[in-house]
């Protein structure tokens, strides 16, 4: 795109400049903190000499600064507002060097110095600040850790979506793209974080995903794949950290639409089915059709006040679009529609003090009209079907994000920053018949089920997610030592409760007959249901943390720290029933081989663990109701509710009380840790070619999870260990929270006297084994910077990595029923754990990403997005293969072990799916008209798998269901179905004016 639409970002335009690559990014034995997790950046370089003075300015913002070289004749200057700045070396009064850099949110940018005789001379380059957006690995030596960025100048001229912050993670091989979300570091989907503006939007009801503002208001996305610093919430995962655009002294304004055409036979596609050897489809999705899709954005930035307040806002606008689907026997039309709307304040108080406010609210809604398949229709054949008429429902979402950040340089050794935000998710899905009663009837002389009122059975669904959160740090430079010390804080909020419908639940007993020991008499009876179950859960995370970068010699840092997390969890009613911390030491090494930034090895090594999402409080931890109020009654109403109520009997299942919740969580019970150590090089080859080789380990050590006495192994233990009228587990279902391969120290109701009581059940019992996921990488990344001379982007990844062990971690990926952190199922019964152990589902061996932007002279460019991948492990699931009166319980429960076909398979020896390869392309066209050329417009084709490849992406694991009357495995008719393929291709269209 052209420069003024670019400017939105930055405000600062284009301006070239030459430069030595010696001089592309100069460490120098700088202390400076790192700028990781903020919406700033910094500079750094070299004077000449000591007490050289530099003189930092950007015109955009008004924005003039003077620091003063050090003893080694370095400088450097943080807590910068991103986009282009000035920077003049004065000696003896005299400006000696003059350049210009730009600055990147979370990034350290080195500054060109005028001459340097120890500097590694690869040859002169013309750089300009539009091609400064293509280096997405910068070779920043002020801190170990790695990471890339990506600038939204850049994501625009590539082909992936433009309205997804997930996207990004396909441009590195080094991520395995899940159902929605990517797999990093050899975690799970769940295990990732995500930031805006160093806030943390992680959505910690599952852990899956984040609530996140518009894309095309970011204007830079870092991306860590693991062994992040210390500043960051503790993860076992990655780390994206988004930026938002602000304003600048310049006022720009601009209109995007983002168009996706309706579905067709070429440009956007139908998905292809697969079929049962049945001859019935596994996959179903050549009739589903989607219209047109037209996203709409307005934006304006400029100064309130020159010089000090500026602002950025934006509004969206989807008009609304269609879509149809079909199952076996139902049409479903869906209609969505959504509206949002930001604003981005940046207050440069002074020179020194800058506080940014950001607001967002989004709202969407979506209706469905259902309809069902009439006699006579022929299931899965649309065009042979007739239906019947639509039944209605509709759902709507609202979410709200505010987030201030506050920076202040106290004086050149000491800096303060400051975050505090909130965001709140609202969901709430109703029907046509959410008022009205659901009523039933069964006649006991005819034997007929009537259906008298076709209410819900449950009121409407509905849930909130509400965070606050708040974060500090100070940091203090003493002599080589930068010290950082911090915490934060997070509170959750999590409201979900399911109930009966609160217009009626009833069910009438026509001709009950009466039978010896009920509680209901004879005659016609009607009963009412009441259930309830859940409320409002609170989570708190709290974080410590303490390091020092410490300049060891000019051209080695060294840091070293630790981090305290805590993390805790309340019941429905408000009562902690989790509180786990851990503390993680960590240390990494920054080496500037040559002294100029041309060369630099990093290593890393550290404890990460991560928060236990809310669902889990809901699962386990919940205030349940459950009652049947029988009456005798006198009359109908047109309705069909009773009159006339007379309580006759009520049965109460459960009373709205807790369960023991001592008894739901082993009290010896740790949080989840894992161990990661990461060495990596980087090097400028030459002033546009730049490599990058890393390698990391990454070792799960503990996990949290449940394991269960559904077949009544903890509770024979208890009975023969002294408590011989201990019937089961009092809570939580029957299960229990515990660190596999660790002993479950239970306190519960072991006798009959009414008292808590602890026991320990040893693991020798138990014989769970321990949590297991280890992570191996080894990957090589050659970048091309665009230039003047070379105007293309080329960005070559290359990973291959291996993930085995028995735990895919807070999400199975190997069962299809989608269990929840904390309740994976894989210990639920002592021989789910068999043949656990092997290859993870995850386990993507090779991986290559190719991307690039060609720049012609004449205002086109084309993009290109290549993902080649080998197929990832898939395992053969089945029933318990012993029909023993022993293993009932387990045979009931289906599929849920490595049998296949009653022989042991162990995990990830089922076959694996398809490698897969993907072409996505761009074609893009910039023009500048009007005065000054002030004026740009955009024009982009983006298509996505450009050659509609349908690979296999997975299939049914499924081998059998069940033991027949002899005690044989019946196997699955499904077994080995394909239910995923690659998405069909896509095509957009994206016009972007700016001014």
């Amino acid at each position: 795109m052209y420069d003024a639409i670019k400017q939105q970002a930055g405000g600062d335009g284009c301006r070239r400049r030459a430069l030595r690559v010696a001089g592309l990014a100069l460490a120098l034995g700088l202390a400076m903190q790192a700028n990781a997790q903020s919406i700033t950046g910094g500079l750094y370089g070299s004077a000449g000499e000591a007490g050289a003075t530099v003189e930092v300015t950007r015109e955009a913002t008004g924005f003039a600064k003077t620091v003063i070289a050090n003893r080694n004749g370095q400088y450097s200057l943080d807590q910068l507002s991103p986009g282009v700045y000035q920077v003049k070396v004065m000696r003896g009064g005299q400006a000696v060097s003059t350049q210009q850099v730009t600055v990147v949110a979370s990034s350290a940018a080195a500054v060109p110095a005028a001459a340097s005789e120890s500097a590694t001379d690869l040859g002169t380059v013309t750089v300009t600040a539009q091609n400064w957006n293509t280096v997405i690995n910068p070779i920043d030596v002020s801190t170990p850790e790695l990471s890339s960025i990506y600038t939204a100048d850049l994501l625009s001229d590539l082909p992936v979506s433009q309205t997804s912050i997930y996207a990004l993670a396909r441009l590195d091989s080094a991520t395995v793209m899940g159902n929605s979300f990517a797999q990093i570091g050899g975690a799970s989907e769940t295990e990732n974080r995500y930031y805006f503006n160093e806030f943390d939007t992680s959505y910690d009801v599952t852990g899956a995903g984040a609530i996140v503002f518009p894309q095309v208001a970011v204007a830079s996305t870092q991306l860590i794949t693991g062994s992040g610093g210390l500043g960051w919430t503790s993860t076992t995962g990655g780390i994206s950290s988004a930026t938002l655009r602000q304003g600048t002294n310049e006022v720009h304004g601009g209109y995007s639409l983002y168009y996706t055409p309706a579905t067709s036979s070429t440009l956007n596609p139908r998905g292809q089915d697969r079929f049962n050897p049945s001859g019935s489809p596994s996959l179903y999705q050549s009739d589903n059709s989607t219209g047109h899709i037209a996203q709409h954005y307005v934006w304006g930035s400029g100064p309130l006040v020159r010089d000090r307040l500026f602002a950025y806002v934006l509004y969206g606008r989807n008009p609304g679009y269609d879509s149809r689907s079909y199952t076996s026997n139902t049409r479903t039309d869906t209609q969505r529609d959504n509206k949002e709307g930001l604003i981005n304040l940046t207050w440069n108080i002074t020179d020194d003090q800058s506080l940014n406010v950001a607001a967002y609210r989004n709202e969407y809604s979506t209706n469905y009209y259902k309809s069902l398949a009439e006699s006579g229709s022929v299931r899965y054949e649309p065009s042979k079907s007739t239906y019947g008429d639509p039944a209605w429902s509709g759902l709507e979402t609202k979410q709200k994000l505010i987030i201030g950040n506050y920076k202040w340089r106290i004086n050149d050794n000491l800096r303060v920053r400051l975050m505090a935000g909130t965001m709140r998710y609202d969901y709430a899905q109703a029907t046509e018949n959410s008022d009205v009663p659901f009523i039933g009837e069964y006649d006991y002389a005819t034997d007929i089920d009537t259906t008298i009122s076709p209410g819900d059975e449950w009121k409407p669904f509905e849930y909130y997610f509400e965070k606050k959160g708040f974060k500090g740090d100070v940091t203090w430079n003493i002599g080589d030592h930068e010290v950082v010390f911090g915490g934060e804080f997070y509170r959750n909020n999590y409201y979900y409760e399911p109930e009966t419908n609160p217009a009626g639940y009833y069910y009438y007993y026509t001709n009950y007959p009466y039978a010896v020991g009920s509680f209901v008499p004879p005659g016609d009876v009607v009963y009412k249901y009441e259930y309830s179950i859940g409320g409002e859960f609170e989570s708190k995370q709290k974080g410590v943390y303490l390091y020092d970068n410490w300049q060891v010699s000019p051209n080695v840092m060294l840091m070293l720290g630790g981090r305290w997390d805590q993390t805790q969890n309340m019941t429905s009613t408000g009562t902690k029933f989790l509180d786990m911390d851990l503390f993680s030491p960590r240390a990494g090494v920054s080496w500037d081989v040559h002294g100029d930034s041309s060369l630099k090895i990093g290593a890393n090594v550290g404890r990460y663990t991560l928060p236990m999402p809310s669902t889990l409080s809901y699962l386990i931890a919940s205030a349940e109701t459950y009652k049947l109020n029988y009456y005798t009654y006198s009359g109908r109403n047109t309705d069909g509710t009773p009159t006339g109520l007379t309580p006759v009997a009520s049965y109460v299942y459960s009373d709205g009380t807790l369960p023991e919740m001592s008894a739901v969580v082993s009290r010896n019970m740790k949080n989840t840790y894992q161990n990661e150590y990461q060495v990596y090089l980087q090097q400028q080859l030459t002033p546009t070619w730049s490599f990058l080789g890393q390698a990391a380990f990454h070792d799960l050590k503990r996990i949290v999870d449940q394991t269960c006495d559904t077949d009544g192994r903890l509770s024979d233990y208890v009975r023969a260990n002294g408590h011989a009228d201990y019937e089961c587990l009092t809570g939580g279902g029957g299960c229990i929270e515990f660190n596999p391969g660790s002993s479950i120290e239970l306190r519960d109701y072991l006798d009959a006297d009414g008292s808590l009581k602890d026991i320990t059940i040893p693991n020798s019992y138990l014989q769970m084994p321990k949590a297991k996921r280890r992570y191996i990488k080894l990957g090589a990344q050659l970048s091309h910077q665009r230039s003047d001379e070379a105007p293309y982007y080329l960005n070559l990844s290359y990973t291959w990595s291996h993930r085995y062990g028995n735990h895919d971690g807070y999400t199975n990926l190997t069962r299809s029923t989608d269990p929840k952190p904390g309740t994976s199922g894989n210990y639920d019964f002592l021989q789910n754990t068999f043949g656990s152990n092997g290859n993870l589902s995850g386990d993507r061996r090779h991986a290559l990403v190719a991307n690039g932007v060609y720049y012609f002279a004449n205002g086109f460019r084309v993009g290109s997005v290549l993902n080649i991948a080998s197929g990832i492990p898939q395992s053969c699931l089945g029933v318990y293969p012993d029909g023993s009166p022993e293993f009932d319980l387990l045979v009931q429960q289906g599929a849920v072990t490595h049998y296949c076909n009653g022989k042991l398979s162990p995990q990830g020896h089922g076959g694996k799916t398809d490698s897969t390869w993907r072409l996505d392309m761009s074609v893009g066209y910039d023009f500048a008209f009007g005065r000054d050329k002030g004026q740009q417009l955009s024009v982009d084709v983006s298509v996505t798998n450009l050659t509609n490849n349908d690979a296999i992406t997975s299939r049914n694991m499924t081998s059998s269901s069940g033991l027949d009357a002899s005690g044989n495995v019946v196997p699955s008719p499904t077994f080995r179905s394909v239910n995923g393929l690659q998405t069909p291709r896509s095509t957009n269209l994206y016009l972007r004016y700016g001014f």
